[in-house]
């Protein structure tokens, strides 16, 4: 079973698109919300937390993990490689295959995620712009999207880009309302991209979610931001996080 890990309910855009291209394989969604958002924890903090999300998964059944989150791809997705036998996949590395012919991109992710310099220096020549949205994530996660605090967030992204890049995997269920705010500019959301370049391999399962937060939200926001009914044959668990940080937050 392939897993799928992200701090909350973004990775759901990377589950959307495997569910879209392969309908018959079961995935294990992994949904840390317990610490969400992981672009405000410290380095050492976050990888604590993830560490300890794919050893879980691994026990819950997936033989291979895809990293549906841009701060953990963008900060710790070499280093998570060669501690795991597991086999993982990093969207962040995947999105730079997907935007190799776009110039003038502006990206906007998590502070990790900018702080990190990963896309500015991929982009290098080619980067128009890198800036952080922290108020995003959390309004995504509670489901309570406001049009004027997102334009709000995207207030200091500099005129002349020709492209966003949606450096969190939150921020493709909120694309429609950025397209309104920045009209005329391309919206690249690497989840497809992401997806498609998966090895998933379909057999008989349902779908597992497993979440170190509220059942009761991850269900409600996940039926939201997905605008389907989840009628299908699916379980949400809940998990807590066993481990004891040896730094403060």
């Amino acid at each position: 079973m392939h897993g799928i890990f992200d701090s909350g309910v973004g990775g759901l855009s990377v589950w959307k698109e495997c569910k879209r291209l392969f309908p018959n394989t079961p995935l294990l969604y992994f949904a840390d919300q317990a610490h969400v958002p992981y672009g405000d924890l410290p380095l050492e903090l976050s990888y604590q937390y993830v560490e300890f999300a794919i050893k879980k998964m691994i026990s819950l059944g997936a033989t291979s993990i895809s990293i549906a989150c841009h701060t953990i791809s963008t900060t710790h997705g070499e280093t998570l490689k060669k501690e795991f036998t597991t086999p993982i996949f990093d969207i962040a590395s995947s999105t730079l295959s997907a935007i190799e012919k776009k110039d003038q991109i502006a990206v906007i992710g998590t502070e990790a995620t900018i702080r990190s310099n990963y896309y500015q220096n991929a982009l290098n020549l080619r980067l128009h712009s890198a800036i952080s949205c922290p108020t995003l994530v959390p309004m995504i996660e509670q489901g309570r999207v406001v049009k004027k605090k997102v334009a709000k967030a995207l207030l200091p992204i500099p005129p002349g880009a020709k492209s966003i890049l949606l450096a969190c995997t939150h921020y493709p269920f909120i694309s429609k309302i950025i397209s309104e705010i920045l009209e005329g500019i391309e919206i690249i959301d690497p989840a497809p991209f992401f997806a498609k370049n998966l090895p998933l391999l379909p057999f008989s399962s349902d779908d597992l979610f497993f979440t170190t937060g509220s059942v009761k939200l991850f269900h409600e926001v996940s039926e939201k931001i997905l605008k389907t009914n989840l009628s299908f044959p699916f379980f949400i668990k809940p998990l807590q996080c066993r481990i004891k940080p040896t730094i403060s937050v």
